[in-house]
This record gives C-alpha cells, structure tokens and sequence, in this order.
C-alpha cells in the first residue's frame, strides 16, 4: 500500500527528474522553481519600491543594488509580468563518512538556494542540491548547463508555474540573478 502498486505513496511523490550530464547527476532549476512556487514558500523575491535609506537593511531584497536589478528587469521584459529572484550557489567537494582518508570516492555537490526570507537562510526550504559527481571530474559542463537555464527563465519562453499561496498558474518573466 505504501511502497508498491498503482496508488502507494512512494511511487507517486512528487520529485523532478534527474538527468546525467557529464557523468554528473543534474536536476534542472526550473523543476526546483516549480517546486518552490507549487508549495507556496514564503521568498524573498526583489520588488518594486522606495527604499528607505534610513531604516536598516535586513534582507536582500531590501539592498539599493537590487532595486537597480528590478528596475532593469523590468525595462527589458515591458508590460511582463516579472518575478526577480536572486538565486545563490554553492559547491564544494566531500569524501563520504566510511572513506574518511581512504581518499578515495569523493563527490563534488552543487546545491542552490532560491530566496530564502529573512529567517531562515539556513533551513534547508529554500536549498536544491542542482548536482552531483566525482570530486576530480571537470564540473564546465554543469556550469554551462546552469547558465543556458537561467538564460532561458530570463528569457520568459516556458515560465507558467503553479503558485501554490495563490492557488493560480502564472506566466513570470524571470530575472535570475547569481550570487
């Protein structure tokens, strides 16, 4: 009933799909953006707005720089409707727990975290591990991969996503921005 058959649970999970690219195991950031928006998360998405330059910064969407980013997102994508995410990446390379100085086995993991509030930058809600692979394999291919992602959501060819806290599908104009 859980494990196995048309209706168990596990089979029928919601998880994106996982590519090889490289000889390393890719998910797609749309398909983690999707997720993210298909919850209903609370982000820290850049807005529109006057900033108050007396009152104390406690987020980054509150910085003057990323006024400017929503500010030229919004010129380049006229009349769109534009959502503004700042996406921060982080990889780093690991052995695991039973090869502790074998040396041998190690992984390279790169994980993204997608706007996370003020808060909870260090839960894991907001963080998507993007790939993973050999630790001495060239990564290129999966950074190259990425950027022609963000690429395509700046472009705002296939952005209709699932809201969950609006309960509505929306096409979004994304202005992804790296950190």
């Amino acid at each position: 009933m859980y494990i196995e058959g048309h209706y168990a649970f596990l089979p029928n999970l919601p998880c994106p799909p996982m590519t090889v690219v490289g000889g390393h195991a890719y998910v797609s950031l749309t398909d983690f953006l999707a997720d993210l928006l298909a919850h209903g998360l609370e982000l820290d998405f850049i807005r529109g707005g006057q900033l108050h330059h007396d009152a104390p910064v406690t987020c980054i969407s509150e910085l003057s720089h990323a006024q400017e980013i929503f500010n030229n997102a919004t010129k380049v994508h006229i009349g769109g409707n534009v959502l503004c995410l700042y996406i921060n990446e982080w990889s780093d390379d690991f052995e695991p727990y039973y090869l502790i100085k074998a040396n041998q086995g190690s992984a390279w993991l790169k994980t993204v975290t997608i706007c996370p509030p003020h808060g909870q930058i260090h839960s894991l809600t907001h963080m998507y591990p993007i790939a993973i692979g050999l630790k001495g394999d060239n990564h290129d291919c999966i950074e190259k991969k990425f950027t022609e992602e963000l690429l395509l959501l700046s472009s705002g060819v296939k952005n209709t996503f699932y809201h969950g806290a609006l309960k509505k599908t929306s096409p979004y104009m994304w202005n992804c921005s790296r950190h």
